[in-house]
């Protein structure tokens, strides 16, 4: 059997696996852009508009700052995943390999904001974020390596923005989004002669990266003086991803270019943030994710030929609530819970990204070290739902099959740490 052969069968299988990681908003969407924000589950981020991270939730809000700051920080993420072998198959043989807790490595991600008056009634800033990040990897030799071993996902977005206040009550804002993305895909290929063997499986390795532009929008309604209600929107992207393929297998590795364009959702956020006193505030959120567009990926080899993948995305929601209190004129502490909805549909989930239902339960802090020096620190967990992996891979070069049967369940512990300067 000739090379080109093996190398359109094994690409098509790693292709599928990537299309998963790639598809999958609730697991590598990220909400962490501000640790204030973290520390209350992202409750009414769309309306409370207290700091420069307010150019990521709704850039409306820019108007409600007192002065110009700046804000740096950046969160460590400890991702888990218990995952069960269920009778996973390669070639009608058992699959082997390992079960049991997969202990990810923490990954770090960072954010940087900056936003002054441009006059009485505007401002202008710039948000530096982390809006897409991944990072998955398990033991070579579990028993869902077909499907996955790792993945990996990272995005930049450099967002200048500008905000209005057209009256006492109202106020509009948007922002260019300049972004960059990279994804990298590994998973194991099976020795049709020593089948079940996770020392003599072969390894495609996939690496692509793209630019995209995209927008954002938002509105900001004092409702009352004590009540804000917030309106934002984060336009679809569409993330065209250019780069190659390594695979070795039998003793021979192959090279070859691959495309493809992932389509990100539409996001649209509603906030609201009330004053129940001059130390409490009660917040609520609600987002909403237009996944649905998200139906196949279509792949393009550097032979000429395609390949088409269906994806089947729905789309889906957020809610969460919190509150934070003033607790003295130095200290402010906060709380709340999130339920975020995964779009991912049984039939289609992978061990790229394990994926289910989700709750989010966060607490934080902050501690001001002066009128213009404060200092921001949250701690989150993610619990999820126990989800069902049902893949099949069809390695039709080798004749073989590897069915990947089983369950898995994931958390995540989320610390962060921002320092605010204001001038």
């Amino acid at each position: 059997m000739n090379s080109k052969r093996y190398s359109q069968a094994f690409a098509l299988v790693a292709l599928s696996s990537l299309a998963a990681t790639q598809a999958q908003a609730g697991a590598f969407l990220m909400q962490e852009q501000s640790a204030k924000a973290s520390g209350r589950a992202f409750a009414g981020e769309a309306a409370i508009a207290e700091d420069a991270s307010t150019i990521f939730y709704n850039p409306a809000g820019m108007t409600e700052l007192k002065s110009s700051q700046v804000i740096g920080g950046g969160y460590m993420i400890k991702p888990q995943a218990k995952v069960s072998d269920r009778g996973s198959t390669v070639g009608g043989t058992a699959v082997g390999g390992r079960g049991g807790d997969q202990a990810f490595d923490a990954q770090p991600l960072g954010h940087f904001y900056a936003a002054t008056p441009a006059s009485e009634d505007m401002w202008v800033g710039v948000a530096v974020t982390v809006p897409y990040g991944l990072a998955n990897k398990y033991k070579p030799d579990y028993y869902g390596r077909y499907d996955a071993i790792e993945s990996r996902i990272v995005s930049i977005d450099v967002a200048p923005s500008v905000a209005y206040k057209l009256d006492q009550r109202l106020s509009i804002g948007g922002g260019i989004d300049f972004q960059y993305m990279e994804a990298k895909l590994v998973s194991a290929i099976p020795n049709p002669g020593d089948l079940g063997n996770p020392a003599s499986d072969g390894k495609l390795t996939i690496d692509g990266e793209g630019f995209s532009v995209g927008y954002n929008l938002g509105v900001l309604w004092k409702a009352t003086d004590a009540l804000n209600i917030g309106l934002s929107y984060r336009a679809a992207m569409d993330q065209d991803l250019g780069g190659g393929s390594v695979q070795t297998v039998l003793g021979t590795t192959t090279n070859r270019d691959v495309s493809t364009t992932i389509a990100l959702p539409d996001i649209v956020g509603l906030g609201a943030a009330y004053k129940l006193d001059g130390a409490t505030t009660l917040l609520a959120q609600a987002n909403y994710y237009n996944w649905s567009r998200f139906d196949k990926l279509e792949f393009n080899f550097s032979d000429g030929s395609t390949a088409t993948l269906t994806q089947k995305y729905r789309d889906t929601y957020g809610i969460s609530v919190g509150a934070q209190h003033k607790l003295t004129a130095s200290w402010t502490l906060r709380g709340g819970v999130e339920y975020d909805q995964t779009p991912t549909r049984d039939a289609y989930r992978s061990n790229s990204i394990p994926d289910a239902d989700r709750l989010w339960l966060g607490l934080g802090a902050s501690y001001a070290l002066s009128e213009t020096v404060s200092f921001d620190l949250s701690y989150a967990h993610m619990f999820a739902n126990e989800a069902p992996i049902n893949r099949t891979n069809n390695f039709s070069a080798l004749g073989v099959t590897a069915v990947t049967t089983g369950t898995t369940e994931t958390s995540s512990d989320v610390v962060g740490l921002s320092l605010q300067v204001a001038f």
